[in-house]
């Protein structure tokens, strides 16, 4: 299984069990209506089903870093083809992820 995932040391909408639907950019507009599951109980649904064993776990956070970078060049290249107000919402410097 692969998931986007969120951590919770600095995200309080990840750090609860039952999140606001829709308050925060990226349950707002990237993930609409949906939270980015929290590792930690998703490690803990797993075991508690007694279905699942965790075999391994990677983290390649630098490699969405990269997917952004490449969202965000596309954006701004490609900028001129939308609402000024949906190029703004989208830029890197207006993101909190």
């Amino acid at each position: 299984m692969q998931v986007i995932n969120a951590l919770e040391f600095n995200n309080p909408v990840a750090s609860s069990r039952d999140p606001v639907p829709l308050g925060s950019f990226v349950t707002t507009h990237i993930f609409p209506g949906q939270q980015v599951p929290n590792l930690g109980f998703l490690q803990e649904a797993f075991f508690n089903s007694g279905k699942f064993t965790r075999v391994f776990s990677e983290t390649t956070g630098h490699d969405y870093a990269r997917t952004l970078e490449a969202w965000n060049k596309n954006l701004e290249s490609k900028s001129i083809q939308f609402p000024p107000s949906m190029v703004r919402k989208y830029r890197s410097n207006h993101m909190n992820l």
